[in-house]
């Protein structure tokens, strides 16, 4: 009987470890698809050494650097312009003093630079999220070091529980379109 039981048990883990070795690769594709990396190594799971650059928040963050000079006033045109009142008043004392109006950004510029900055919030949340997700996944994928094969499934099936009771596989399949939204 103990024979038959310990077969059961390996079928049992063997076709479990199909069924995962298929959803933690179709998940990992999944995740890595989302996170662009410049690193010296390719490395199973990111970390903050090896994390150096995301494209998309990048680019962001240049289209922000650029769209933060409509939020504040031309200050070339600016002194263009006191110049040019300063000649005025020397050539003519009858021209009042300078008295510089108070500006205010265009609303375009307000907008588009609270677009893009939600933009970039959301993109970096995703990829943290996404950093999450790939170590949630190596910690599901992780090997069981137990030699009774009934020990091995049950730990295997306690963690699969943890995975559908977390949602993780919706929780998956929501990143790329948070980063769709960004």
């Amino acid at each position: 009987m103990a024979a038959t039981e310990n077969s059961i048990w390996d079928v049992y883990n063997n076709i479990a470890d199909i069924r995962d070795d298929e959803l933690i690769k179709d998940w990992n594709d999944s995740l890595n698809s989302l996170l662009v990396f410049v690193s010296n190594k390719t490395c199973r799971v990111p970390t903050l050494t090896t994390l150096q650059a995301a494209i998309f928040a990048a680019v962001l963050t240049a289209l922000i650097v650029e769209s933060m000079k409509l939020l504040s006033e031309d200050q070339e045109g600016l002194t263009i312009s006191i110049l040019l009142r300063i000649s005025n008043q020397l050539a003519n004392n009858t021209i009042p003093a300078y008295v510089a109006g108070e500006f205010e950004a265009p609303q375009y510029a307000v907008v588009v630079n609270a677009l893009l900055f939600s933009s970039l919030c959301c993109s970096l949340v995703t990829a943290l999220a996404a950093v999450i997700a790939l170590q949630w996944v190596n910690e599901y994928d992780a090997r069981i070091d137990t030699v009774d094969a009934k020990k091995r499934a049950l730990i295997r099936h306690f963690r699969f529980l943890g995975v559908q009771t977390w949602k993780m596989g919706q929780i998956i399949a929501v990143l790329p379109l948070l980063l769709h939204a960004a």
